[in-house]
């Protein structure tokens, strides 16, 4: 074995775990081509044993993880988040984060699983801080029990189970806050229905559901839609599968 094979031998052994790593968590579409490129180089200098071919291969797996961190910095890109005490500061926040949490969840469906994490941290601490600014308000802390929940209802077979199981004991801890704050806020009854189905406890979750309708004046679709699919779960005319 001559010397640049062995190099080229070197080469490889170091980069392939690397790479391994680095192809199991591509969050960009553009990263496959320069990777191919830099593999068929890898693979064509022991045959040819033409020395460009090892700096082509360096070149192309710069070019391959430069395209990584674009298509990362992307995925993790929010927007402005809304500052505290400015007008119409309550509607911005909850727009803020019905933006972020809805690419969470795309990010948590296309196995992204560090740019959802990225994203759902953003959104955690943009409504801790609307939280730590407006303590007792009902809305901001349901808005964190929903923000949380999803969180759960979005990671099945992603996130480790007492991790999913953490965020949903968040979750109602904050539903349960507003509702002491305030007893008729529809949309914590409804997040704690969600929270009890969950917990697999349909005929509690069914109540809360019923409240919420009616504090709404019998107008809250999700609601609805909720309580139905609690009665087909404890019916078992669906699966329980959450």
């Amino acid at each position: 074995m001559g010397d640049n094979e062995k190099t080229a031998n070197h080469f490889w052994k170091a980069a392939e775990p690397i790479l391994r790593k680095f192809i199991e968590n591509i969050e960009s579409p553009y990263v496959w081509t320069p990777l191919g490129l830099f593999i068929l180089c890898i693979l064509a200098y022991p045959i040819s044993q033409f020395q460009p071919f090892l700096y082509l291969a360096f070149l192309f797996l710069l070019l391959a993880f430069m395209a990584d961190w674009i298509g990362r910095w992307r995925n993790r890109k929010t927007p402005v988040r809304p500052t505290p005490g400015v007008t119409g500061y309550k509607d911005a926040i909850f727009k803020y984060q019905a933006e972020v949490q809805a690419r969470s969840v795309d990010m948590l469906e296309k196995g992204k699983l560090s740019s959802a994490r990225s994203l759902i941290n953003e959104n955690l601490k943009a409504v801790e801080e609307a939280l730590n600014t407006f303590p007792n308000d009902p809305d901001f802390n349901a808005l964190m029990g929903f923000t949380l929940k999803d969180v759960y209802q979005s990671s099945k077979n992603l996130l480790a189970p007492p991790q999913r199981q953490a965020y949903l004991n968040r979750a109602r801890g904050h539903f349960e806050t507003a509702l002491q704050l305030d007893p008729n806020n529809a949309s914590a009854h409804n997040g704690m229905g969600n929270v009890l189905f969950f917990q697999r406890q349909f005929d509690e979750a069914i109540k809360e559901y019923d409240k919420a309708i009616l504090l709404a004046g019998n107008n809250y679709p999700a609601a609805e839609h909720d309580k139905k699919l609690a009665l087909k779960a404890k019916s078992g005319e669906i699966t329980f599968d959450f």
